[in-house]
């Protein structure tokens, strides 16, 4: 597609975005941050619009992924499971619950839908994959694997709760939502499929280990996915989010909303005050979001991960 700014010409709304994904995570992060007003005036314009690509921002579920128990998500990193520290990451939730998601949204009436949950129930033993404390941690935009590169969020977070948990015993697993993590995502309030594969990673961990206790993850656009999936699996399956002990996100870009099913006593919201994110972003907001952009970069640092990491501990502790 052609974009038609001024008197210049892009020839794809992409381009801007491939650019941003190859520069350091701090440096296209900030940048993203500074084009988003204008970028959204230029959507509202109708100058641009953000184009549906069929294979890249879909979930198809497949045959193979039905016999194999693993969700057919397309993505942008690879879903084969990878070790991270001392614990497993998980790439994906079940196909079984991801089919049944998508046949009841599309569902005509009653006699054509089936349960979010059609996989059978585990009996938690760690030696099956799980752990008496299970993670489903969603990246940032642009932050690479799973759940972000060392020193990112993610990966402090991981090491902080392991340290705590370690005197105890508990075991850990901190599991990645492998989404895209993409710049149009962020636009769209948090990728939709990402939101999806979330919810469907944490109905997996719920079902197959239902002796664990779960929390609910995120930074910056990894945190609209907490919120997006909390929201489809309210809709869905209620039942999970009661082993959902702990919900961490941190430089939340809907601060001001609550998370459906989840009380808010077992919810940690970290936002610092001058984080232009947390407020909304908005096109008159372009010179506090210059001014305080690093803000939002610096939730890896000082005691933002110790805390939410002491959190999480009291929460599955109890």
């Amino acid at each position: 597609m052609t974009i038609i700014v001024g008197t210049g010409l892009l020839r794809s709304a992409d381009l801007c975005y491939s650019v941003l994904f190859f520069l350091p995570t701090s440096v296209a992060h900030s940048t993203f941050m500074l084009v988003r007003p204008v970028s959204l005036l230029l959507l509202a314009a109708g100058a641009i619009s953000v184009p549906y690509k069929p294979g890249y921002n879909t979930i198809e579920p497949s045959t193979k992924a039905v016999a194999d128990g693993r969700s057919a998500v397309k993505r942008a990193y690879p879903a084969d499971p990878v070790s991270h520290g001392n614990v497993r990451v998980i790439p994906a939730g079940s196909a079984a619950i991801e089919s049944a998601l998508w046949a009841h949204e599309q569902a005509v009436d009653g006699s054509d839908k089936r349960d979010l949950l059609d996989v059978a129930e585990g009996d938690g033993d760690s030696g099956s994959g799980c752990a008496d404390v299970m993670v489903v941690y969603a990246r940032g935009t642009a932050e690479a694997g799973t759940i972000g590169s060392a020193g990112n969020v993610g990966p402090e977070l991981e090491a902080a709760l392991q340290a705590l948990l370690a005197p105890t015993n508990k075991s850990l697993v901190f599991e990645g939502v492998p989404y895209p993590a993409s710049y149009i995502g962020f636009f769209e309030g948090g990728s939709p499929e990402g939101s999806k594969e979330m919810a469907l990673q944490l109905s997996q961990a719920a079902t197959l280990c239902p002796k664990a206790s779960l929390v609910s993850s995120g930074y910056s656009q990894g945190g609209q996915l907490v919120h997006n999936s909390a929201k489809l699996l309210a809709q869905h399956n209620p039942t999970v989010l009661s082993h959902i002990k702990a919900v961490v996100i941190f430089g939340d870009p809907d601060e001001d909303q609550s998370l459906q099913g989840i009380p808010a006593s077992d919810t940690d919201i970290i936002c610092h005050p001058e984080d232009a994110v947390c407020a909304g972003g908005g096109l008159l907001d372009v010179p506090f979001i210059i001014l305080t952009l690093p803000a939002h970069l610096d939730y890896n640092k000082g005691p933002d991960v110790d805390n939410a990491a002491q959190f999480i501990f009291e929460k599955v502790s109890n």
